[in-house]
């Protein structure tokens, strides 16, 4: 716990206050939604769980440990998909996931953010969503589940994914290959995070 930043102690305290059944508030009295969801729910979670925080120092060496453990093998996954030599693009890989992991260290909600952003820019070098098969809408749900995830583990990613729709739909050859039942599907996919701006 020596390594957190100090905003995580803020997550915790909501965190404590939803998992009791205060409500979404740091000081018991004013609402708040100033967080990253996904995080808070994670830490809230934890803490009604474990009756307390007694498991949270578990849960954030789990969530570092795992979320470096993703990074590695989804940088490296990616770096092969653009064909780089595979010992450069393991070193890569090595070196994304030490970097990404004293991020984690801080104990905040790029946690989850990193791996989940890695984990769209892989599913988008993948051939198959844009081959026109029976399969797009899979393709379409799954890309618009981790957008989801990615958003609301970290809200400004938004950006990050309106910057990709931008790229495809304004670059003509990846815009001819986009289908309807991809976007049904992209659409089904991020539903849950249109919930969420709207409950907001």
């Amino acid at each position: 716990m020596n390594f957190v930043q100090d905003d995580f102690f803020y997550y915790l305290k909501v965190a404590c206050n939803v998992a009791s059944g205060n409500g979404s508030t740091f000081n018991g009295i004013v609402p708040t939604n100033g967080y990253h969801p996904l995080w808070m729910w994670a830490l809230a979670g934890m803490v009604r769980i474990g009756h307390g925080i007694r498991f949270v120092p578990i849960f954030l060496g789990a969530s570092i440990w795992l979320a470096t453990m993703a990074s590695y093998f989804l940088a490296n996954s990616l770096l092969k998909k653009v064909n780089v030599e595979s010992v450069v693009a393991a070193s890569l890989a090595v070196y994304t996931a030490i970097y990404a992991m004293h991020v984690f260290n801080y104990g905040m909600e790029v946690t989850f953010a990193v791996p989940a952003m890695l984990g769209l820019i892989l599913l988008l070098q993948q051939e198959t969503w844009s081959s026109g098969g029976d399969k797009d809408w899979i393709y379409g749900v799954a890309i618009g589940l981790i957008t989801t995830l990615m958003v609301l583990s970290r809200l400004d990613t938004v950006i990050f994914a309106t910057l990709i729709a931008f790229g495809i739909v304004f670059q003509p050859a990846l815009r001819a290959k986009i289908r309807l039942r991809l976007l049904l599907g992209v659409g089904l996919g991020v539903s849950p995070l249109v919930a969420y701006f709207l409950f907001n």
